[in-house]
């Protein structure tokens, strides 16, 4: 394990981490007497691992991102699998004028917090708390991922998104997501989630050393050539072939619509964002599952 000194003194991770959360309980004090915290900005101490320097800018950014590639509507029912401490939920919240929210997330302290400050303000946003089990996020979970049911009906939603979730997911556990998904997704609407997706291009990138995260390993005993850039910490952060995901999405319901919108991760200069952006679309007749975007399965 490799430690940092400091005055001629060992710090070990664990107690890094203490340092750097009691830094941040402090400056969230402060905030706090002085009042000059917006009332819908979290603390900083849950922010901590989407970043708090750009947290409205990058929620802003996304709900644009939604209207031009999932087409995002006022009146939408909305899913965010893994919706934190609302980073894109409170940009969201003025422009679905007409419509409703639902986010789902494993960490406790994030849900409780939305609760609190955006549901009151929101009342058609609602945030959920999920115990499940995830290596990274929250290791005292009790339910598989693989077995999870969202709790919502057949064909609850007109979009469904995901932003950095199926980075931290192992196969058996994206791909019962993916069905779910499609489960709970109105036919005709879309998807919109952020990966690590490996086509000819990144998979080259990272074969040669580039790339971050560096997936440097490959995920033993996965029926996909998944890589992995932690081999003790799989979830850690997950890199997907492209063919095989598509594949996957395609045989749920949910084929891909083109472009794939590939990030900056693996080295590419003319990535548009940092994780690589698919968009996918319901499939109208359920009796088409897994037929491709050109076939001649009914759309209408």
């Amino acid at each position: 394990m490799k430690t940092r000194s400091h005055g001629g003194q060992r710090i070990f991770p664990a107690g890094r981490a203490w340092v750097r959360r009691s830094g941040l309980l402090v400056l969230d004090g402060w905030d706090r007497l002085r009042g000059r915290r917006p009332p819908l900005l979290p603390p900083r101490r849950l922010m901590e691992d989407v970043g708090w320097g750009a947290f409205r800018e990058f929620g802003e950014a996304f709900l644009e991102q939604a209207r031009e590639l999932g087409g995002l509507r006022p009146s939408d029912r909305v899913l965010e699998i893994g919706c934190g401490v609302g980073r894109m939920a409170i940009p969201m919240a003025d422009y679905l004028s007409t419509g409703a929210y639902e986010g789902l997330d494993v960490n406790r302290r994030a849900i409780r917090w939305c609760q609190r400050h955006v549901t009151p303000r929101h009342p058609d946003f609602r945030f959920h708390f999920v115990d499940l089990f995830n290596q990274r996020y929250n290791r005292r979970g009790s339910i598989p991922a693989a077995s999870f049911r969202f709790p919502y009906p057949d064909e609850a939603f007109d979009f469904v998104f995901l932003t950095s979730v199926f980075t931290h997911m192992l196969p058996l556990d994206l791909r019962h997501y993916i069905a779910e998904i499609a489960r709970v997704l109105r036919p005709g609407r879309r998807c919109l989630l952020t990966l690590f997706l490996l086509d000819d291009v990144a998979s080259g990138l990272v074969a040669a050393g580039g790339g971050l995260p560096r997936f440097s390993f490959t995920l033993d005993g996965a029926a996909c050539a998944c890589r992995i850039a932690d081999r003790h910490n799989p979830e850690a952060a997950i890199a997907y072939p492209e063919t095989d995901l598509l594949e996957w999405l395609s045989a749920a319901g949910l084929p891909a619509v083109p472009p794939v919108h590939y990030g900056t991760w693996s080295g590419r200069a003319d990535g548009r964002w940092y994780q690589d952006v698919l968009v996918v679309e319901r499939v109208r007749n359920r009796d088409c599952r897994g037929a491709a975007a050109d076939s001649s399965c009914p759309t209408a």
